[in-house]
């Protein structure tokens, strides 16, 4: 529903429904070498956003980490060479 209007920006369709991934993003903190790591997880069709939203980890000083991508834009293969993606 989010983005099921066309964006009038949007002259070339690169955020339609279908081009875009979500990734939530998950912070963990590892005592030993005293260090977050950020892994970013795919959001999948069947995945219930309510579900996700209970796991404290994805929370950035309260806010939740969504990062929305086209998958035909420079950013999407940058992003995806720059971060710890988990492939689910």
């Amino acid at each position: 529903m989010l983005l099921s209007e066309d964006l009038p920006w949007d002259k070339e369709k690169k955020y339609i429904m279908n081009n875009l991934i979500v990734y939530y993003e998950v912070t963990l903190y590892d005592p030993t070498i005293k260090l977050e790591k950020n892994y970013y997880y795919p959001l999948r069709n069947e995945d219930q956003v309510s579900k996700i939203l209970r796991n404290k980890k994805i929370y950035l000083n309260g806010i939740p980490v969504l990062v929305i991508v086209s998958r035909f834009t420079k950013f999407y293969s940058h992003f995806l060479k720059n971060k710890q993606i988990v492939k689910r």
